[in-house]
């Protein structure tokens, strides 16, 4: 072999060494698998975001991400955290919407500094988004600021004693008053087999059925995430 093509080929492997000495190892530390927290940091650094293409930055985040959260998230919900599920998806939910603004407002490329800036500011809060929703993740953090979980109406004040009228009831559960009178029937909610406007239902069981609905509907979105990550699999 003549000295340039071992050259040549030495140049070769070292460029191979380079490439896998930066290459994200898949099971760091003796074999330890990349959590999922980890892996949507790792995604998040090396992505083009400006790169052109005819996929954008938020299909392509669903597309790794998507089938994975849900996942996540309905593991969160068969061990009862049903806070940390809604903030889980809610996280993910948020920053598709700011990918979204990014591609755009900035994948086309930026004619001036100005352009430029807000870009860059946009991606970092993308990326903040990205470490928070790890950090929920992998560490289950709870964010302090986030409501405890999502309601129909808001929190109505009632006295500290065990019962509340028909119509807190049904302010709380977003229903009528004959609704919270058909579930009283039904036993669904105990009341104080008192009759007339002195009528009133046990607050423990207002809230436990405000639980279950809640409950319900963070599973029916859990299920329309999945159901969204097969269909872009199924395309692609």
């Amino acid at each position: 072999m003549r000295a340039s093509e071992e050259r040549l080929v030495s140049k070769k492997k070292v460029n191979i060494h380079d490439k896998k000495k930066h290459q994200h190892p898949p099971h760091p530390e003796g074999g330890t698998p990349v959590s999922l927290g980890e892996r949507l940091r790792r995604w998040a650094q090396d992505h083009q975001w400006y790169q052109l293409g005819h996929i954008r930055n938020a299909l392509a985040l669903k597309r790794a991400f998507s089938k994975p959260i849900a996942e996540a998230v309905d593991g969160f919900l068969s061990q009862g955290l049903i806070k940390l599920a809604f903030q889980a998806k809610s996280d993910f939910d948020g920053l598709t919407e700011r990918v979204k603004r990014f591609d755009e407002r900035c994948r086309q490329g930026c004619e001036d500094e100005d352009q430029l800036h807000m870009c860059e500011h946009l991606r970092e809060q993308i990326h903040a988004a990205i470490d928070d929703l790890a950090a929920r993740l992998d560490n289950r953090e709870l964010n302090n600021d986030c409501p405890d979980m999502p309601s129909a109406s808001p929190a109505v004040p009632f006295n500290s004693d065990r019962w509340m009228t028909f119509g807190q009831a049904a302010q709380i559960l977003a229903v009528s008053k004959a609704t919270i009178s058909n579930w009283t029937t039904k036993g669904r909610i105990r009341d104080n087999n008192v009759k007339g406007q002195r009528r009133r239902v046990l607050k423990a069981d207002v809230l436990v059925v405000k639980h279950h609905i809640e409950m319900a509907d963070l599973v029916h979105d859990a299920v329309e995430l999945r159901e969204e990550a097969q269909h872009i699999a199924r395309r692609h």
